[in-house]
């Protein structure tokens, strides 16, 4: 496995450990926070960061900055990765871009001298993003590459279930399905074998309305999960969203919380990568612009045409300045994805620190048929977000009415591989 996939793994696996398990998973547990933190402080040029903004962003993170921040600055400095001011604690990064902070996290899990369960956790989760896979088959597979004994690895499983490192659905009395939300984020034949494959077990009814909402999404990118819920139904749009077929986002500032929908794979249009936003951020770009263009009248904002406004972040150029921008973008400051600054009294202007998460909502927003239309894109105050895997657990939950469709479904797309 390559060290982007495995470094990806590792920040899946220690956002669903945190608070869980302790004393358990530690390598993973450090690595992770350790990659979550360098990707907030990390953009495309070397960059120093006030030691105050970097605990600013680890309190965003549910870090602890007095106790947990100092030994994982210490890491990434021992790594090479960051410098740290003597006197004013400031860190200074040095050049690390988004997809090099997964294989960076890599590098600091294989530091912590890592436990054979934590190895095999990641292979767990490598195997079940793949096709659904037997529990059995899975155990089997696991015990011999790590050379765990069965009760090992049985408690391993047992685990990774308990804490959502990876789900599970029983087919029948005998057999149990192991998979993640990764199964549908490639851009190839095997993604579309398994797209046919959940088709299978729908009803021509189900076919025709998952049909309309893909042409949808192929036309506009994103789409509101309003007008997914009209064209599938709640139930059908639950049961597709739990198995990972759909990607659902939640944005949400004081008054109100919005939830978009995009393609899993629609953020790897250049590469057949499902890691390619472990981290999130270009989908709390595409939710937070959608937002914008959904929610705020012209009025409230003055930027428009959507796709030049984003051809002038990706280039590295400010925009602005504006009021607007002084209070719409908090979320993705929150995240380290953009920078503002005051310009004059309550006018700011802003910038996009990471190239790479701009060009990733482009391709989403701009192309077919919503590439040509003049968009309007008003002010986003969005202050939280929640990506989609949070949002796929839920519907899980909503979807436990109908396991027997979702297994049925999962149990096509393993017999299509």
């Amino acid at each position: 496995m390559e060290d982007k996939s495995k470094g990806a793994w590792i920040v899946h696996h220690s956002r669903k450990l945190q608070g869980k398990l302790a004393g358990e998973f530690k390598a993973i547990k450090f690595a992770g926070k350790a990659g979550l933190l360098l990707s907030r402080m990390s953009g495309d040029e070397e960059m120093t960061v006030a030691r105050e903004k970097v605990d600013a962003f680890a309190a965003m993170l549910g870090l602890e900055p007095e106790t947990e921040v100092p030994p994982l600055l210490a890491a990434l400095q021992e790594q090479k990765l960051i410098d740290v001011a003597t006197t004013s604690g400031d860190v200074v990064v040095l050049g690390v871009t988004p997809s090099s902070t997964l294989a960076h996290t890599s590098k600091l899990f294989e530091a912590r001298s890592p436990e054979p369960s934590e190895w095999a956790s990641i292979w767990l989760a490598e195997l079940g993003s793949d096709a659904p896979i037997d529990r059995s088959v899975a155990e089997k597979n696991i015990s011999d590459q790590y050379k765990l004994s069965k009760t090992q690895t049985r408690t391993l499983v047992d685990r990774a279930i308990s804490v959502g490192i990876t789900d599970h659905e029983k087919v029948d009395k005998t057999t149990q399905l192991l998979f993640n939300g990764n199964l549908f984020r490639r851009r190839d034949d095997v993604s579309l074998n398994k797209v046919q494959g959940v088709l299978s077990s729908f009803t021509p009814n189900e076919r025709a309305c998952v049909a309309t909402l893909d042409h949808k999404l192929a036309v506009d990118g994103c789409v509101s999960h309003e007008k997914a819920l009209a064209i599938l139904g709640p139930a059908l749009f639950n049961k597709v969203q739990s198995i990972g077929l759909y990607d659902v986002s939640l944005v949400a500032n004081e008054k109100e919380q919005r939830r978009y929908v995009t393609k899993p794979a629609a953020f790897n249009k250049y590469a057949h990568d499902p890691t390619s936003d472990a981290f999130d951020d270009a989908k709390a770009l595409v939710a937070s612009l959608s937002y914008g263009m959904e929610r705020r009248n012209a009025s409230e904002g003055q930027i428009q045409r959507l796709g030049a406004l984003l051809s002038k972040l990706i280039a590295g150029q400010w925009i602005g300045p504006a009021t607007a921008i002084g209070q719409d973008y908090q979320i993705l400051e929150h995240r380290g994805v953009v920078a503002t600054k005051r310009v004059t009294g309550d006018r700011f202007s802003l910038k996009l620190l990471k190239r790479e998460i701009g060009e990733l909502a482009r391709q989403v927003l701009t192309e077919g048929d919503a590439a040509s239309s003049a968009s309007t894109l008003a002010g986003s105050t969005v202050t939280n977000f929640h990506g989609p895997e949070r949002q796929r657990e839920e519907a899980r939950q909503d979807a436990a009415a109908d396991r027997d469709s979702v297994a049925k479904a999962l149990a096509a797309i393993r017999k299509n591989q």
